[in-house]
C-alpha cells in the first residue's frame, strides 16, 4: 500500500495533467493538499489486498501468507460477499446462496 502511495506521490510530481491536480486540490480542501489527498487515495485503494479473504482466493498466495506467519479462520473467509447483491456466496459450497445468482 506504501509504495501504491509512494507511485501515486511520482505520478503528481511528473505526470499529472495541472488541470487533474488543480482538481484535486480543490476535493481535498486547498491548494497544496491535492497530492497528499491523492496518494492517500491511490495507496487506501489496496487495502483490500491486506484482507484475509482476498488473500485466501490463490491457493500458491495464501501458501505464502501462512509460510510468512500469518494465518486466518478459514470458517470465517467461506462466506464471500456476492459483489452483484450485496447477499452472501458460500464458497465452500462453490454455490451461491444470494437470489440474484440463483434465479440465474
Amino acid at each position: 500500500m506504501l509504495d501504491t502511495a509512494a507511485v501515486a506521490g511520482c505520478l503528481w510530481d511528473h505526470f499529472l495533467a495541472p488541470v487533474t491536480r488543480h482538481n484535486l486540490d480543490e476535493i481535498a480542501g486547498g491548494a497544496g493538499k491535492g497530492r497528499r489527498f491523492f496518494a492517500w487515495l491511490c495507496g487506501v485503494h489496496d487495502a483490500g489486498k491486506a484482507v484475509p479473504a482476498f488473500q485466501s482466493l490463490d491457493e500458491e498466495c495464501a501458501r505464502l501468507v501462512r509460510d510468512a506467519g500469518l494465518g486466518w479462520d478459514r470458517r470465517r473467509i467461506r462466506r464471500q460477499l456476492c459483489m452483484n447483491c450485496r447477499e452472501f456466496v458460500d464458497r465452500s459450497q462453490d454455490r451461491p446462496l444470494c437470489i440474484t445468482r440463483r434465479a440465474r
